[in-house]
Parts: structure tokens; C-alpha cells; sequence
């Protein structure tokens, strides 16, 4: 399994457990629109990420600065991570869900790939 990189973020996953339903569902949104927008060249400020995906101005994080590219993985990871505890249903979702046997066609790769 994965880890995280960036002790920040890590806790902020495990906060997002004990958020409600509907609250985890948006801020995971949040995280995948801000994961697209990523440069890894760059650094970001903690607080401005933590408000990126929550909405939330936490008062007396540290001013450290993350990294972009450990950044990217970490909220790859905190969106799996989070996204698991939501116990959703593919079909109770409006978008396309593909399966491993779909994408392994689709992009003539094998499961393993896809897996890795």
C-alpha cells in the first residue's frame, strides 16, 4: 500500500473520515479539482491547500511549504483513501464507471497494468 509523503496531508485524510457523507462526497471533489491545477514544480502553502478542499481557514497550521509533486501524490492517495469510506454504489453514480476488463480493452494494456 502507498504512503504519504507529507505528514500534513496524511492527517488531513484521516480528519476527512469523520466528516459527514455528503460533506466527504464534496471535499473530495474539492481535492480532485485541486489535484488538476497542481504544478509539482511548485510549493503550496498548507493552509491554502486544507482550504482548497474543505472551505476551512485553519488558524496555527505550520507555514511549511509542500512540494507539487509529493503534493500530487499525497492527494491521489488522500482521494482513494477518502473515497473508500463512502461505500458508493458504481451504479448510483450519474458518470461512466469503467471496470479493469473495460479499461484493459479500452487501452489494450493488462489488468496488471492497470492494477499497478
Amino acid at each position: 500500500m502507498a504512503r504519504y509523503r507529507i505528514d500534513s496531508i496524511s492527517e488531513l485524510a484521516r480528519q476527512m473520515g469523520f466528516t459527514p457523507h455528503e460533506a466527504r462526497v464534496n471535499q473530495i471533489d474539492a481535492a480532485e479539482e485541486l489535484l488538476h491545477t497542481i504544478d509539482p514544480g511548485k510549493a503550496y502553502p498548507v493552509e491554502f491547500v486544507v482550504f482548497r478542499i474543505t472551505g476551512y481557514h485553519p488558524r496555527g497550521l505550520s507555514e511549511e511549504l509542500l512540494a507539487g509533486a509529493a503534493l500530487q501524490h499525497d492527494l491521489g492517495l488522500l482521494i482513494e483513501h477518502v473515497s473508500e469510506t463512502l461505500d458508493v454504489r458504481t451504479d448510483a453514480l450519474a458518470e461512466p464507471v469503467l471496470g479493469i476488463e473495460d479499461v484493459t480493452e479500452r487501452f489494450n494494456v493488462t489488468s496488471k497494468t492497470i492494477q499497478r
